[in-house]
């Protein structure tokens, strides 16, 4: 079929969609879900953690709410999650931490 000098290639949506949305979560699952073999973090808890770097928060500093970190993560970069799974993530993050230290003493 032709539409004045293009060329409309026609395919059969259930197909198109099929494919289109394999393809979209792939590259969801790559690009957020699966942790990096580098240092096993997920994107969004490096960005939880250079956020806590920005903000000067180490163990020796004082004390500090996780939703002034979650805050800060949302205000700058995450554009696709919520604060409460954002929040989730820095718990998660701050829970295996503390399993790996548990593990490395014994």
């Amino acid at each position: 079929m032709k539409i004045g000098k293009e060329k409309v290639i026609e395919v059969d949506i259930q197909n198109e969609m099929k494919k289109s949305f394999l393809d979209y979560s792939m590259s969801v699952i790559v690009s957020r879900a699966l942790p990096d073999v580098r240092d096993g973090l997920k994107p969004v808890h490096r960005r939880i953690l250079y956020s806590q770097f920005e903000d000067n928060l180490y163990p020796e500093k004082p004390y500090k709410k996780c939703a002034t970190t979650v805050g800060n993560v949302l205000g700058s970069c995450l554009l696709y999650t919520s604060d409460a799974a954002d929040e989730e993530d820095s718990v998660d993050l701050g829970g295996r931490r503390i399993i790996k230290k548990k593990k490395k003493k014994k």
